[in-house]
């Protein structure tokens, strides 16, 4: 049996937290111990139930580094913002730690899909065939990628997106929520298409778009 820690305590760890209660194998038996993060109150959770039960570590705490975490111990991510995710988990991993490559038993994975190591498929997705899903991608609720896509490490796909075939993402994309890739759409590592915009061709390098077609964000 493990101990499973869930890595972040916002909206979208919490909704992880009730997902994984209702998957109790994924491959691996385990037990919800707790949450990693700063404090709940921070995270405007005081109060709320799985305050009762679960422990919190704070990462900015001298006291997670010094505990004697064990292979017994398991961490799986719930943050859903790429840059803060990349910079959390290299903090971990030079501690040495395991963590959980999490599929949601709702969703559909289909023939010759590779998926990276530590990454998060949450409910309802789709991934069709011949997909590469590189390490600690999460994609969330109801979103489906297409035939003959990539995807880099630490890319954040929120819920309701719709990425179709021959799609290239690079890493530390984030997409927002109900946004949509053209076929053959190529977004470079960093960039962000926003909540209901239509990619097409070629968003470059940590550019922000938004739209329908998706333009540069002019602030």
């Amino acid at each position: 049996m493990k101990n499973l820690w869930i890595v972040g305590a916002g909206g979208f760890g919490r909704e992880l937290f009730f997902w994984l209660k209702h998957s109790p194998e994924n491959g691996v038996n385990w037990n919800i111990a707790g949450f990693v993060d700063d404090p709940l109150v921070e995270k405007g959770i005081k109060g709320n139930p799985i305050e009762k039960y679960l422990k919190t570590y704070n990462l900015k705490l001298k006291a997670f580094e010094d505990e004697k975490w064990t292979d017994k111990d398991i961490f799986v991510i719930g943050i859903g913002q790429p840059l803060l995710k990349e910079k959390v988990i290299n903090k971990m991993i030079k501690q040495g730690v395991q963590f959980l490559t999490f599929m949601h038993p709702s969703a559909i994975i289909g023939e010759f899909v590779e998926i990276g190591y530590g990454s998060v498929i949450c409910p309802n997705c789709i991934i069709t065939c011949d997909v590469n899903i590189g390490k600690f991608v999460t994609i969330n609720i109801g979103s489906t990628v297409g035939h003959d896509c990539k995807i880099g490490d630490f890319t954040v796909i929120s819920g309701n997106c719709d990425i179709t075939g021959n799609c290239k993402l690079g890493q530390k994309v984030f997409l927002g929520t109900h946004a949509n890739l053209n076929p053959g759409t190529i977004i470079e590592d960093g960039a962000t298409v926003g909540a209901g915009s239509f990619a097409i061709g070629k968003v470059k390098k940590e550019k922000v778009v938004l739209g329908v077609p998706a333009r540069k964000w002019m602030i």
